[in-house]
């Protein structure tokens, strides 16, 4: 292998994902949930997933499929459409023109906040600023180029910021205000849209986990999102080999949450959804095969069947022929973790009947009420603990003891 800064950052990457199953393999202790909770109270949906997950989805799946593919194009995320695609860019420009017709859907003032960028190279085509703005964020820079908002607008946090608040990667807020910086005013566009050739001075967030926050200088129930500061862009990165040298961009850590790619949407539940089921590649006859995990992490997100529209017609490629289904190597790794925890639940049961230790905690845990729509069942946990251990910014906290949590229904999506 050619030795250069891309590639190493590919054996590094490798190393930390086998630090992390190293320390994944070391527990001994599995606790599996079954119970798909999300699609609980949805029959349809509960039943479809079960086929799916186990690769034995029908024609009649398939046709119910197709009748989800949305005709009409005009579909509105003013009234709490949330969409998923595999797809970075269609992500960013989904999401800036979802933020407009929010706005002024409640007549309300849109402002557009251009990021700082800075070239090390002093003579940039307009070819190159232009792309450069438009590049969004991702797993290679937190920042978007451009950052889009509306009052009461929901934004998802892109880096643990403000960890001990829960201003954390992947947490959702909504946007309560924002406070211009007075060194770019604002320009109009039109009578409801303005522009700032430069970042705010802060964001101020709420949720129902802020409600009880009383900081002082900002209201009560907010919590303040700053711009980060400058990241690097670089040309030998892959995903930047439009720039002609270094650029440093700085910026909110943020970005509209009207969609999210499947990697984000793990764990979260969605009423009304728009789903993009294709693959992350283009070839000569149209886009790639949607993968398994990508397919199957978008549907699942739904609690209700009628809650889902497809924005592209199925293809029979994606779903049924051949059948679209986990990969052997991780399903096999499945069912040992199926094992483990059949084990797992033996050792409890026999403990909790012998009174031995650890009877009581069990006792509790079996008396504790469960909290329907709390828990997402999918199997984003079976590496969550490699992705913790790899260094991967994640919301969740780390797990205590030698007992690890999985949720054998889904494979966690890679980025």
């Amino acid at each position: 292998m050619e030795w250069n800064p891309e590639n190493r950052r590919k054996v590094d990457s490798v190393q930390r994902h086998q630090r992390g199953h190293r320390l994944f393999k070391k527990f001994d202790k599995v606790v599996i949930l079954q119970e798909q909770v999300r699609a609980g109270g949805c029959d349809t949906l509960k039943s479809f997933l079960h086929r799916l997950r186990k690769g034995e989805q029908t024609e009649e799946d398939f046709t119910a499929l197709q009748q989800l593919f949305v005709q009409d194009k005009n579909l509105t995320f003013a009234d709490g459409l949330r969409a998923i695609t595999p797809l970075n860019r269609n992500r960013w420009e989904t999401n800036m023109a979802a933020t407009v017709e929010w706005g002024r859907a409640r007549h309300q003032h849109i402002s557009i906040f251009i990021s700082n960028h800075v070239w090390e190279n002093n003579r940039v085509s307009d070819e190159e600023v232009t792309q450069t703005l438009s590049y969004g964020d991702d797993s290679k820079i937190h920042i978007p180029g451009i950052f889009i908002y509306t009052q009461g607008m929901p934004v998802v946090v892109t880096k643990n910021t403000l960890s001990g608040l829960g201003v954390v990667n992947g947490a959702e807020f909504n946007a309560i205000d924002v406070i211009p910086d007075p060194a770019f005013p604002g320009y109009f566009l039109s009578d409801d849209t303005t522009i700032h050739f430069g970042p705010p001075s802060g964001l101020l967030l709420a949720s129902d986990d802020t409600k009880h926050f009383a900081i002082p200088g900002i209201p009560a129930g907010t919590v303040l999102l700053k711009p980060d500061p400058a990241t690097s862009m670089k040309r030998t990165a892959s995903n930047f080999t439009f720039l002609s040298g270094k650029c440093r961009r700085t910026g909110l850590p943020c970005t509209p949450a009207f969609v999210v790619t499947d990697y984000k949407s793990q764990g979260r539940s969605f009423t009304d959804l728009l789903l993009e089921l294709r693959g992350k590649f283009t070839t000569t006859t149209g886009p790639s095969k949607c993968d398994f995990m990508s397919l199957y992490v978008q549907l699942s997100r739904a609690t209700r069947w009628q809650g889902i529209r497809l924005y592209n017609e199925p293809r029979r490629v994606d779903f049924i022929e051949p059948i679209n289904q986990v990969d052997p190597r991780l399903r096999k790794g499945m069912e040992g973790l199926e094992r483990l925890g059949e084990t797992t639940r033996q050792l409890i049961e026999n403990t909790s009947v012998s009174g031995g230790q650890g009877a009581t905690w069990i006792r509790r845990w079996k008396a504790m009420a469960e909290r329907r729509g709390q828990v997402a069942t999918d199997v984003s946990s079976v590496s969550s603990c490699s992705t913790r251990a790899s260094g991967e910014e994640d919301r969740r906290g780390e797990s205590g003891g030698s007992t690890r949590t999985v949720l054998p229904t889904a494979p966690r999506a890679t980025r």
